[in-house]
């Protein structure tokens, strides 16, 4: 190839970014909100408004991470913000993306800034975050990743309340999680409590989420590994009771 196609090509590659992906939703007097996806350095912050006055919004927004079902909706004048992990070089778009709203979770296409799935070629650490509110109360999870390739990957998690993580996990990845201190069954989809929610149709792994229930503070989880690659994961937040509340998107190193 002719050297000033490959500038073209590196020119393309480099300038995925284009700045945020707005809409909004303006159906007075029920519905009134506004959605965002942007990239801000190592991160894809992905927004949602609630710019109604007194009505609560129940919203699903599966590849921003973003969900608030009838158990746990959205209140008035309230913002709901996924923050994802994710270098320059492994940023994606889909401009095509669904989000559901309402009782009937109507949808609609709302673009959202993805995590490109890819091999690790190099050390490399990302922060994803879940900034909610849970029954009222402030909720937030903070997950690092990071991985070394040919030797280890490491996890971090930590929460400032202690609830239920749903998360799809390989069999060799469980014993790890196990080590550290968590509880995991299988299955834990099939047991969520999520009404209307549309989970089963959007979700085609639905079966492989593991219910995992961290132990309280700071949680590290580490596990030798040959090669790794980077994947976002809809992960699903739960109380006790198994009511499902919130989700995020994470970007995790997985053992290959």
């Amino acid at each position: 190839m002719p050297k000033n196609h490959i500038g073209l090509f590196i020119l393309f590659a480099a300038t995925l970014y284009t700045g945020p992906i707005p809409g909004n939703v303006n159906s007075p007097p029920k519905f009134l909100f506004s959605h965002t996806s942007d990239w801000q350095s190592r991160q894809i912050v992905n927004t949602i408004r609630n710019d109604h006055r007194s009505e609560s919004l129940i919203v699903f927004w599966p590849e921003a991470g973003i969900t608030r079902p009838e158990q746990n909706p959205l209140p008035p004048n309230s913002p709901e913000i996924r923050k994802i992990g994710c270098t320059e070089d492994s940023l994606a778009k889909n401009i095509s993306a669904q989000l559901f709203y309402g009782l009937s979770y109507t949808p609609k296409t709302a673009g959202v800034y993805k995590v490109k799935q890819e091999g690790e070629k190099r050390r490399r650490e990302l922060m994803s975050e879940i900034i909610s509110t849970i029954k009222g109360r402030p909720y937030h999870l903070v997950v690092t990743s990071s991985a070394v390739p040919g030797e280890y990957i490491e996890y971090v998690f930590d929460q400032n309340m202690l609830l239920e993580i749903s998360l799809p996990l390989s069999p060799d990845s469980v014993s790890h999680f196990e080590r550290a201190k968590w509880s995991v069954k299988p299955g834990a989809l099939s047991n969520l409590k999520f009404g209307k929610l549309p989970l089963k149709e959007y979700l085609p792994n639905f079966g492989a989420y593991n219910l995992l229930k961290p132990p309280s503070g700071k949680s590290v989880i580490k596990m030798p590994v040959g090669s790794s690659e980077l994947r976002s994961l809809l992960i699903f937040i739960s109380d006790p009771d198994m009511n499902l509340m919130t989700s995020g998107v994470i970007s995790l190193h997985i053992p290959r």
